[in-house]
């Protein structure tokens, strides 16, 4: 979220600079979870630092999918693209309908 507002500052006094990738993934994000965008973004900083390819020994992308629970769910040929932005965000998506977000460890954030 800062680098989002330096950007904005940056941009906002005429210097040319490439927003920061963390704005291309809250769009994603965002387009996903509409209804709920400022929480998933909190999810994302929290579990991944917007880090798309974000992997912890078990948790995977930005949205940390665990692949002991949700390898075999999503399939072997999701699972194989879970750092693609739209992959990790849709599951994340279809998990966060059925569950809200008590699944994952950063909702302490929200």
């Amino acid at each position: 979220m800062l680098g989002m507002l330096l950007w904005a500052l940056i941009d906002f006094s005429g210097v040319q600079a490439e927003p920061p990738a963390e704005t291309h993934i809250s769009a994603v994000v965002c387009n996903y979870f509409a209804e709920d965008c400022s929480s998933a973004l909190r999810i994302v900083e929290c579990e991944s630092q917007f880090n798309q390819f974000a992997f912890n020994g078990f948790d995977n992308g930005i949205f940390q999918l665990n692949e002991y629970w949700q390898r075999e769910s999503m399939g072997e040929e999701r699972w194989a693209n879970r750092f693609d932005l739209n992959v990790n965000t849709s599951w994340a998506y279809s998990l966060w309908s059925e569950f809200g977000w008590r699944l994952w460890a950063c909702r302490v954030v929200l």
